[in-house]
């Protein structure tokens, strides 16, 4: 007993000499045993993080709970490079640790398993290697966990999901391989699963549908093969489903009325900023000890796009009211669009392009107000352009080129005062270019090529300033080129191919100098080769072939130094060849065949 007495006095002594010399706690001491494994040390860390504290509860991104232990590690986009050290495990009663937006690189340390206390760990948008360990199956605290952006490989290991109050698992954009873990929703509490931009394989499990809180879940940008499990329909509180870029095939069998909830929007730019903003959202309301972490903020998706899904679009999807996005594009979906998606008044993307709908347009489909992308192209869609198109909503962009449609384009599209982007090429469209198109203020993008229009191109007032791109090419119009075209002066391409305008090339187009692309080629124009041409100090690519122009190559273009493309082949063009043109030092393509031009290009070689 005396013996033990002294012994238990030679210890205490020994830890207030410690104390005394080293003054900082155990838990400081480890902190900075971290400091080792980063190189260099931000100077904010080491101006914060001082060797003469007692504690280190003052300490950038440190929080200590009642008896100075430390409860989080919250170093954030502290631009920290090197490597999480083993030392970590030793910090057993932290409940935070969020490392993200950092450039920490090597493998997570096995010792990260012993901080069994753990609730929240982010360590996403660093350069982690390796495999998930096997020891944060010890975690069973954990709540939040976020690996997002690394480069961490190998199976996602099945005991992850049978930690019991998993709310929020974040591991997209890895290489995670192998399958979906099967007891991915044995305990029923997650509410968020993103595992998106990975190389998993095999198929989409149907205990998935036992997700009963699910709320987000992408599984995008994967090798998944199979069906879709009818039991996702279980999912009543689904808001977003992303299952695009896999090779899924069968027909699309869910859209139940459970799912009357759903909001859907796929922006890729909002699904960057979503892992952020939620992540502050849950770590804001991360209380030590404190209530349950709120909801994830909704995010509003539903895509199914790049897979090999087949049949019709369930008339079901109609009962998803809220919907914003529906992207089904690029599967093998056939059939007409169902007369219920006129149900969808909150819709404001709709992306069915390239499938194989074979349908007309259904009317009521733009009249739903919201309405404002639709993508519709690369089907066989057949029947006229809706008369309507802008009587209910007001498209920013319509895409309907390559598809079989007919009749003539309405005259009631001038009222799409919003429009940006109107694609209609690739279509058995007739008639005549209607005239209220010039009132389309913010036009950014025309094109109506290959079609079989005709009469005089009326298009190109004062207010197609904002154009940018115009093609018109493969069509049958008559009459001249239209002058007011030099009006549009953000005109970057210029087409008009093969679509029998004759006249004279107008001067007018000197005054577009941010024009890159002018084809002209295969029409009927005469007359001379502008001078003014040589104005425009953007072109990049100068296609006059086939025409009847005649006179000299005018040596102005010999002011066009960023051509790299010339083809004046087939006209009627005599005189010398300007040596002016040998400024073309950007050249790659010079066709001045079938002419009646003089000199040699030697000369133009030499200079």
């Amino acid at each position: 007993m005396k013996f033990f007495f002294c012994h238990f006095l030679l210890l205490v002594n020994f830890f207030v000499c410690f104390h005394t010399v080293f003054a900082l706690n155990v838990d400081g001491v480890v902190l900075l045993s971290l400091l080792r494994h980063w190189n260099p040390v931000p100077p904010s860390i080491v101006s914060s993080w001082k060797n003469a504290d007692s504690v280190p509860c003052k300490w950038l991104g440190i929080q200590c709970d009642d008896s100075y232990t430390v409860v989080s590690l919250n170093l954030s986009s502290y631009g920290i490079s090197g490597q999480l050290g083993p030392e970590i495990g030793h910090l057993r009663q932290l409940q935070i640790v969020d490392l993200n937006f950092n450039s920490f690189s090597g493998n997570i340390p096995p010792q990260l398993g012993n901080c069994s206390a753990l609730e929240y760990l982010d360590l996403s948008s660093n350069g982690f290697t390796g495999e998930i360990p096997d020891s944060l199956k010890n975690l069973q605290n954990l709540r939040f966990f976020n690996l997002y952006n690394n480069s961490l490989d190998g199976e996602i290991p099945v005991s992850l999901f049978q930690i019991p109050g998993l709310q929020y698992a974040f591991l997209n954009k890895n290489n995670f391989s192998g399958s979906i873990p099967g007891n991915v929703c044995e305990m029923g509490e997650l509410v968020a699963l993103w595992l998106h931009d990975n190389n998993l394989s095999g198929t989409i499990p149907e205990s998935i549908g036992n997700c009963s809180k699910m709320v987000d879940l992408y599984l995008g940008g994967n090798k998944l093969v199979g069906f879709l499990p009818e039991s996702l329909n279980n999912l009543e509180n689904l808001v977003y489903l992303d299952v695009s870029y896999n090779s899924l095939e069968g027909s699309i069998t869910f859209g139940s009325e459970k799912w009357s909830g759903i909001f859907c929007l796929n922006l890729v730019s909002e699904l960057q900023s979503h892992v952020q903003n939620c992540r502050v959202s849950i770590l804001a309301n991360f209380k030590l000890l404190g209530p349950e972490i709120g909801h994830l903020r909704q995010l509003q998706s539903f895509d199914l796009r790049f897979n090999s899904l087949s049949g019709n679009i369930p008339p079901q999807l109609g009962n998803c009211t809220d919907l914003k996005l529906l992207d089904l594009s690029s599967n093998e979906l056939i059939g007409e669009i169902p007369d219920s998606l006129k149900n969808l008044q909150n819709l404001k993307f709709l992306l069915l392009y390239n499938n194989s709908f074979d349908a007309e347009i259904p009317e009521s489909l733009l009249r739903i107000q919201s309405l404002q992308y639709v993508y519709l192209h690369r089907n066989d869609f057949s029947g006229s352009i809706p008369g309507n198109v802008c009587e209910g909503s007001e498209p920013v962009a319509l895409w309907l080129h390559d598809n079989r449609l007919s009749g003539t384009i309405p005259e009631s599209i001038g009222n799409c005062g919003k429009l940006q982007d109107l694609y209609l090429g690739g279509n058995k469209l007739v008639g005549f270019l209607p005239e209220s198109l010039n009132n389309l203020e913010i036009l950014v993008y025309l094109q109506v090529n290959n079609n079989s229009l005709e009469g005089i191109i009326t298009f190109g007032s004062e207010k197609c300033k904002n154009l940018t791109f115009l093609d018109l090419s493969y069509n049958n119009f008559s009459g001249g080129f239209p002058q007011s075209l030099g009006n549009c002066s953000w005109l970057t391409t210029l087409a008009i191919v093969s679509s029998k305008i004759t006249g004279s090339i107008p001067s007018t187009l000197g005054q577009l100098d941010m024009l890159s692309r002018l084809d002209l080629s295969g029409n009927h124009l005469s007359g001379i080769i502008p001078p003014e041409i040589g104005m425009c100090k953007s072109l990049t690519t100068l296609l006059l072939y086939t025409n009847q122009l005649k006179g000299s190559i005018p040596s102005s273009i010999g002011n066009l130094t960023n051509l790299n493309k010339l083809d004046l082949s087939r006209n009627k063009l005599s005189g010398f060849i300007p040596p002016e043109l040998g400024n073309l030092v950007n050249l790659v393509t010079l066709r001045l065949a079938y002419n009646h031009l003089e000199g040699s290009l030697l000369s133009l070689l030499a200079t």
